[in-house]
């Protein structure tokens, strides 16, 4: 609407309401910008959160006397898992964003790219591994 707006500005030949539409209109595209990481970025808490409640999981059955809290022996082939915010890399996905096409292996990625979300190193991530009750 702000275009519009200083358009019409500029045909009252209002050079001050003009001015004030054109600098609305341009804080309206950089806050379009930063939802739009935050869309993503929210978009990227599903699978932690599906880790989190998993793990979760394991540890009340562990306390319920049903085994031992764990982690699988074998790493899911590809997934990768951030050590301090757990986002984990999907090579199926990538990180468009930062210029990782979907289907990426982990280890392609450049050695400066960053966690989309806490922008740790990539040497901060390990490979994933599923929580698992391990019982005797």
């Amino acid at each position: 609407m702000y275009p519009e707006f200083a358009a019409q500005a500029r045909q009252d030949r209002d050079s001050g309401a003009a001015a004030e539409f054109a600098e609305q209109s341009s804080e309206s595209k950089e806050h379009a910008g930063l939802f739009r990481t935050a869309a993503k970025n929210f978009g990227l808490l599903t699978p932690i959160e599906q880790h989190h409640a998993e793990t979760y999981g394991v540890a009340l059955e562990a306390l319920q006397g049903k085994g031992t809290a764990g982690q699988a022996d074998q790493p899911i082939p590809g997934k990768w898992i951030c050590k301090v915010c757990s986002m984990i890399y999907d090579p199926a996905e990538g990180d468009p964003d930062s210029g990782i096409a979907p289907g990426t292996p982990f280890e392609a990625i450049p050695d400066d790219w960053h966690c989309p979300i806490c922008s740790s190193r990539k040497a901060s991530f390990v490979p994933y591994r599923e929580a698992e009750l391990k019982t005797a």
